[in-house]
């Protein structure tokens, strides 16, 4: 991998390291000094109107165009929406900057003409933006838009994957909520799919992002309202499987020259099933067969509303809060048999019942300021963030034994946990000089975490359930970095600073109290640099290293033994260390739009979840996590597309990544190899001016979940939407995992633990969406740069 990297790096070099000739920089903005992008450069010479070359602007509204010196050039710069403009340029001997402000065009009936759909994906140095847009017609809740997203994929368990097979944080609004993968999945569900404005995926996040997260970022950018003008939208949708989902809401925003506000309600009706199948074998001759049922239904009403307020062009305030309430019914039954393998003969057998009735209530609040220049040379935001969460559950449950003897026994149990998250934020953003940017901040993040669980068994105290614990945690951080261009090189390099306090206390069995503090630091750096011309579009490479870390939470280091079942018990780490990874990555783009990468990670210290065979009982199970040495894992990525605007276009990506681990497993030195294929696409056809045609599909190949092997699954999805009255009415047909393939088998096989099995949910499912939009414009509008319909 590091001969790849190196070789990759050289080429680099050797494609940039051509010789310098004059060439003109434009940067292309609106009335109030926002980059426009798409716009369409023309070149000719002065003196015969020869075209030179052609382009368009990127996101931040910049182009090159490397042009003959003493010479004289007139440019014509034209975007849909607004006022062409032709202008006359002297180049002399050196790369000149110009700077062009486009007037909106207004038509006779004092309107706005919206320009082109977005492309699905853009690059943006190192974060790659995802348009939501046809993904939420077909979705019902923005955990399905985060499915259907090409590039990210999806386990059974609420996790999301990147570029690595360490799960990517998912953040909301660029706050990392310090949830559970069960807890994030639910507030995921919980949100409407068409709050969503756009989704930022960073795979190797910049010193100005917490160091957490060495599987990358996916932020869930949530709308807070249009440029000028009221709108909104009332919408529903259903989708049917075994069982159904169901939702309903409505958002209103209204926003003028100094107020902007935004409303988002609405109720869902969710319900699903998981049916799980293992063997395990305990000896050579017995196995443990076990075949669970789980259906869960949830009813969630959420509130989403904000707003701010710009008393002038250097100031903005604003509100934002986020209300959910979830109320899930979860039961589930288990069927347990011990085996003789050579007879096939049952000699033990017993059946668990467990009915879960819990709720949960979210609540988040975000305070915001912003201060910016008129010359934009200084920025300075601040937020103060304040997340709360509370889990209540109550549980009843049975175990029945059929073989050898007959017997029954029964209990119940309660469980209340609080979470309580501020974050105090404060960033600065400086440009002294052209080309070059530096930014610098603080944070810290206070968590409170409250948890504790009463059981009984047969109407007697039930101390292998019964705890009780806190735990508090802070982490305090400060970063800086700079951006520099140095001729067509984009240079940006930082550190960022992490100081971690952990405290927990074990209350219940017995008081037992643990704390860790310590300070890391870690580096960040990223090149990029247009590499060659084809046919009048920029390729673009980009070389980026970062560190992180991943820190177990309290549920992992927690060392109270938690009853599963009556063969499995769930057991924290109190000796659990962080782990650090550093990855490296080169990839390159094609006129802003991802085209191919390779890249490594390199874990030390990783940490992952194990199962252990109860040495003093076979019959046990034991599942933790441990430190279990190094992994090292090497990807290549690529994306082909075709890009929007025609009656078809398409985007089709994979990612390769292979896995070696080496470390001590039960005492045992562990060497352990995966190779692993993770595909997608995505198509559109326009059937006319109102009608569409999707397809929407992933394949994961040679999985690997922790330790467990899986077999090759996937998912594909079609939909058709058609609009109606004046495109204000759309009603979208969808079949998710149309030939109901998303189910797997799985493997393990390390150390005394020997299992397989299989794994399967309701995923198949028929569905309609519809959406009806309103709103009245002002008549001087700003156009909603690169975007279409709301």
């Amino acid at each position: 991998m590091k001969l790849l990297y190196t070789l990759f790096l050289w080429s680099f070099i050797t494609l940039t390291a051509r010789a310098q000739q004059a060439g003109i920089n434009f940067t292309v903005t609106g009335k109030k000094n926002e980059p426009l992008s798409k716009a369409t450069i023309l070149v000719k010479y002065a003196k015969d109107s020869v075209l030179v070359s052609g382009k368009e602007t990127d996101a931040a509204g910049k182009v090159f165009f490397p042009v003959a010196p003493q010479q004289n050039y007139f440019v014509e710069i034209s975007l849909l929406g607004f006022e062409s403009q032709t202008k006359f340029i002297v180049v002399a001997n050196s790369s000149i900057n110009i700077n062009i402000e486009l007037k909106q065009k207004i038509n006779k009936k004092n309107t706005v003409t919206i320009v082109a759909k977005k492309p699905l994906i853009t690059q943006e140095d190192d974060k790659t933006i995802v348009d939501p847009e046809n993904l939420v017609q077909t979705s019902t809740n923005a955990f399905e838009v985060l499915e259907k997203t090409p590039g990210i994929f999806a386990d059974q368990d609420g996790n999301f994957y990147l570029s690595s097979t360490t799960p990517a944080t998912v953040q909301i609004n660029g706050r990392d909520m310090r949830l559970g993968a069960n807890d994030m999945a639910t507030l995921i569900k919980s949100l409407p799919p068409n709050a969503i404005q756009k989704i930022e995926i960073v795979r190797t996040p910049s010193a100005k992002e917490d160091a957490t997260g060495s599987g990358g970022v996916i932020n869930i950018v949530l709308k807070k309202g249009v440029k000028l003008g009221m709108a909104g939208s009332v919408f529903a949708g259903l989708n049917q499987g075994t069982y159904g989902n169901q939702y309903i809401g409505a958002s209103i925003s209204n926003s003028t020259d100094k107020l902007s506000t935004y409303l988002y309600g609405g109720f869902s009706s969710r319900n699903n099933y998981d049916e799980l199948k293992t063997d395990r074998k305990f000896t050579f001759d017995s196995m443990l067969q076990q075949h669970s049922f789980n259906k869960t239904g949830a009813l969630n009403p959420y509130l989403n509303f904000g707003g701010s307020i710009l008393p002038n062009k250097k100031w903005d305030f604003g509100y934002d809060a986020n209300l959910s309430f979830n109320r899930s019914d979860n039961n589930s039954t288990n069927d347990n048999d011990i085996l003789k393998i050579s007879t096939n003969n049952i000699f033990t057998s017993n059946n668990n019942l467990v009915q879960n009735e819990g709720n949960n209530i979210n609540i988040a609040q975000n305070l915001n300021a912003k201060f910016k220049t008129d010359s934009n040379k200084i920025e300075w935001k601040s937020s103060l963030n304040y997340n709360y969460f509370r889990y209540k559950n109550e549980q009843d449950y049975q175990t029945s034994v059929k073989t050898p003897f007959v017997s029954n026994s029964f209990g119940a149990g309660s469980q209340h946990s609080d979470r309580n998250l501020i974050v105090l934020q404060t960033d600065l953003t400086w440009k002294p000089i052209k080309k070059l940017t530096i930014e610098t901040g603080l944070k810290s993040a206070f968590l409170n975490y409250n948890n504790k669980a009463d059981f009984t068994k047969n109407n007697i105290n039930d101390p292998y359930r019964t705890n009780q614990f806190k735990y508090k945690e802070n982490i305090s951080a400060a970063y800086l970095q700079a951006a520099k261009t140095i001729e067509k090189f984009v240079l940006k390099s930082g550190v960022r600073m992490e100081i971690t306090n952990m405290v927990g206390t074990q209350l219940i069995p017995t008081s037992r109290t643990f704390s860790i503090k310590r300070t890391d630091f870690f580096p960040y750096v990223y090149l990029s640099r247009p590499i060659v011309t084809i046919m009048q579009y920029d390729l673009k490479g980009y070389l980026v290293y970062r560190k992180s870390i991943a820190r177990p939470g309290y549920d992992l280091l927690n060392p109270f033994s938690r009853f599963v079942d009556n063969y499995l018990s769930e057991v924290g780490n109190p000796n659990l260390k962080p782990q650090f990874t550093e990855t490296y990555e080169a990839n390159i783009s094609f006129e802003d739009q991802p085209v191919f990468a390779i890249g490594q990670n390199k874990t030390k210290g990783i940490f992952t979840n194990v199962v252990y065979q109860n040495p003093s009982n076979p019959s046990e199970a034991l599942r933790t996590y441990d430190n279990l040495g190094n992994n090292t894992e090497n990807f290549l990525r690529f994306t082909v597309a075709l890009p929007p605007g025609g009656k078809y276009f398409f985007v089709i990506g994979g990612q390769r990544n292979f896995n070696t681990y080496n470390g001590i497993y039960e005492n045992k030195p562990l060497n352990f190899k995966n190779t692993s294929w993770n595909l997608f696409t995505y198509h559109q056809l326009k059937i006319d001016k109102l009608s569409t045609l999707s397809l929407q599909g992933w394949m994961q190949i040679g999985g690997l979940y922790q330790f467990y092997e899986l077999s090759n699954f996937g998912q594909l999805n079609f939909s058709v939407n058609r609009q109606f009255l004046k495109k204000k009415l759309i009603v979208t047909l969808n079949l998710r995992d149309m030939f109901f393939t998303n189910k797997n088998d799985f493997t393990i096989l390390q150390g005394s633990v020997n299992a397989s099995g299989s794994r399967i949910s309701d995923s198949r499912r028929f569905g309609i969406n519809v959406r009806y939009n309103f709103g009245v414009k002002k008549k001087e509008e700003q156009p909603q740069i690169g975007g279409g319909e709301n």
